[in-house]
């Protein structure tokens, strides 16, 4: 009983720090699709912005 009331923190520390990782590792990957999407919206809005001079929009 004692041995894994000792071992038991540990145990704890290394869980929490391999969720602490894979927390790190999806908010990384979370960042990178917002950022590729804001990408892909501005890219959008710039073509709209080339197509409001054809008449297609009124404003940017």
């Amino acid at each position: 009983m004692e041995r894994t009331l000792t071992f038991n923190p540990s145990y704890k520390h290394l869980l929490a720090n391999s969720y602490h990782a894979a927390l790190q590792s999806v908010d990384f990957r979370y960042q990178e699709k917002v950022v590729m999407r804001r990408m892909k919206y501005n890219k959008i809005m710039k073509d709209a912005c080339h197509a409001k001079s054809s008449g297609y929009l009124m404003s940017c």
